[in-house]
């Protein structure tokens, strides 16, 4: 590790660059000659020159602004190519938004985790290159040193600027993070007849071209018909390349699966004798379906949040997903469609878990409370309790509890299409950040188990739910023994695992509710989870590693420092998820990263990037992999 408090070392940045090393000037935030009298801005940069040389890069990159080609004014009108991306701002950006490097606004904004001091990413990563220290301190740094400032982002993306179609006559007003969609849509934007396809070379701006379509285009009568003509040949070069692949498949099937021998089975009476079956669509979903293995991309982005993510859970097709801001939104998995808004929690959703046998939705939140929803059912309910007991308990306010009546609960409501909130459960003293449904064979009852900040697990009897009229959830068991807040918990046959700040995972068994071993690790302990193919626990930590216990060891009794078999290293910050499927290890950590580990080889096999912020959630779908992040989206990895 460098020294971060050795003595700044000498710029090897010259006095002054010559014309030839040093960039382009920043372009002047004054406006082009357009329709609006507002006097241009102008960049507080005059000294640039002056300066020494800076990595080139766009204001206007990827994040602020993208060549839109698509249709607008009712679709009449093919829209070109930007053809000025600059970004206009309506006020001088304040200079605490300014690059220190190239003195314009930051694109993609990084913050060092030594010095504190922002850049743009492209600006800091290009000066890193040339020397290792921080251009404004002088002190050491590193890449894995920077993150995303996504509080200097917010910033920028609010601030007013003029549409890039200023010059054709469009006096718009919009923030910079809805430059994007403006351009898009924008009437002024340049554009071709939508006929162009057919041969129609018109082109003006959007509005013109709509006017031109509907009034003088030669082409719009025979309009329908060239679309259904079109349409049919890209039916048959469908059908045609589907049919291609199916021979494709069934070629590899039975390459892979001969039938060398089938005649041999034939009696000498002609009659076939039973023989083994092969489920072609099984092979095929086996071949198509390579995941965990293999490469893995994110092939859904849902930006439907407006605040950070913090839990998500996968059921029957469907993902559940709860904020900050205490909402659950649900999601078709295969579409990404957003299908409804639970608004019912009033703080941050920590935790979802989805009962398959019940077809019930439990969220944990911030407030220590636990909400039951009924995905099945959808009307007005009118009893909410929660009893431990025999007391009924219900919700007064922020994280206390008063006595039970019928005249002061309040009735859950729930629209036709909306899961139906049967019953809030005031679980706990503290933040609730863990659930887990499992069955117990001896009793055969349905369990549910909440781990929260209180130190404590509480067990619920879900099997009571069915049995009364009303809902009535009793808590049947008190897990006690951690001396800091539990983060989450895992079911692991008959037993319980535990993962605590005090350092420590413990395992229950969950008939007797006794702890039956203590293992002691290095730091706080975020996440736990458990391999049973390579006989393994994971435990995460707040040190950034992933240490891998043996199984066996763990089923001894007693308090003792747990030698770990491997210690997985390669996070920069905390690990705060993880996840198995298939055998496969997925850990999610504060480094905005995901990364894949196989369990026999103790290996990182992939690193999955694309997330600008801390990710806090993460679940396993059908052949997928989902994560929640506090930079407002939800990804599908597969």
């Amino acid at each position: 590790m460098a020294d971060l408090s050795s003595t700044p070392a000498p710029s090897p940045w010259p006095a002054s660059a010559t014309a030839a090393g040093s960039a382009a000037p920043p372009r002047p935030f004054a406006l082009p000659p357009g329709p609006s009298a507002t006097p241009p801005v102008t960049s507080p940069t005059a000294d640039h020159a002056a300066r020494p040389p800076q990595p080139q890069r766009s204001v206007s990159g990827p994040a602020v602004a993208t060549m839109a080609m698509t249709t607008v004014a009712q679709a009449a009108a093919t829209i070109l190519p930007t053809i000025d991306d600059e970004v206009l701002f309506v006020q001088q950006p304040s200079l605490s938004l300014m690059c220190p490097i190239c003195h314009d606004v930051c694109t993609d904004p990084v913050i060092t985790h030594v010095c504190h001091h922002s850049y743009c990413a492209a600006c800091i990563a290009q000066s890193l290159e040339i020397e290792p220290y921080c251009p404004l301190c002088r002190r050491r740094i590193k890449a894995d040193d920077l993150h995303p400032n996504l509080a200097l982002a917010g910033l920028i993306s609010e601030l007013p600027v003029y549409c890039h179609y200023r010059r054709y006559g469009c006096t718009s007003i919009v923030r910079l993070d809805s430059l994007d969609h403006h351009t898009r849509t924008c009437g002024f934007a340049p554009a071709r007849c939508k006929n162009e396809s057919f041969g129609c070379t018109f082109s003006g701006t959007a509005q013109e071209v709509e006017r031109h379509v509907q009034s003088s285009c030669v082409f719009t009568p025979l309009t329908k018909y060239l679309e259904v003509t079109e349409r049919r040949l890209q039916q048959l070069e469908e059908t045609v390349k589907h049919q291609q692949t199916e021979i494709g498949r069934l070629t590899t099937l039975l390459t892979k699966h001969p039938v060398t021998g089938l005649l041999a089975a034939v009696p000498s009476d002609g009659t076939l004798s039973p023989a083994p079956e092969v489920d072609l669509d099984e092979a095929m979903r086996a071949e198509e379906d390579p995941f965990p293995a293999g490469e893995i991309q994110c092939r859904r982005t849902i930006r439907e949040h407006t605040c950070g993510v913090t839990s998500v859970t996968y059921h029957d097709g469907t993902i559940f997903s709860g904020g900050h801001d205490g909402s659950i939104k649900i999601f078709n998995a295969e579409t990404g469609t957003h299908m409804k808004t639970l608004t019912e929690h009033r703080e941050t959703v920590w935790s979802l878990a989805v009962d398959d046998q019940q077809h019930r939705l439990f969220s944990a939140s911030k407030d220590g409370t636990i909400k039951v929803w009924d995905l099945r059912r959808a009307r007005r309910s009118s009893v909410s309790s929660v009893h431990t007991g025999t007391t009924a308990m219900t919700v007064d306010g922020a994280e206390t509890s008063r006595p039970w009546s019928r005249e002061s609960a309040a009735a859950p409501t729930a629209t036709r299409s909306s899961p139906l909130l049967l019953d809030t459960l005031v679980a706990h003293q503290g933040k609730i950040y863990s659930l887990a449904i499992a069955n117990d064979d001896e009793s055969q009852r349905r369990l549910l188990y909440s781990g929260s900040g209180d130190r404590t697990v509480r067990v619920w009897d879900l099997q009571a739910t069915d049995a009364a009229p009303t809902v009535s959830i009793l808590c049947v068991g008190l897990f006690q023994g951690h001396t800091e807040g539990i983060n989450a918990l895992r079911v692991a046959g008959t037993n319980l695992l535990t993962a605590s700040n005090d350092k420590t995972v413990r395992v229950w068994d969950r008939v007797t509710g006794q702890c039956v071993r203590t293992l002691t690790l290095d730091s706080e302990v975020l996440d736990v989870a458990t391999c049973p193919d390579a006989g393994l626990i994971f435990a995460s930590t707040y040190d950034a590693t992933i240490s891998a216990l043996d199984l066996r060891s763990a089923a001894g009794s007693g308090e003792m420092p747990s030698a770990p078999v491997a210690v997985l290293a390669g996070h920069n910050w905390e690990v705060w998820q993880l996840q198995v499927y298939d055998g496969t290890l997925f850990s999610a950590s504060f480094d905005h990263t995901i990364k894949r580990w196989d369990p026999r080889a103790m290996a990182c096999t992939a690193t999955l990037r694309g997330h600008k912020g801390f990710v806090h959630a993460l679940a396993t779908g059908r052949g997928c992999l989902i994560s929640g992040c506090a930079d407002r989206t939800i990804k599908i990895w597969s």
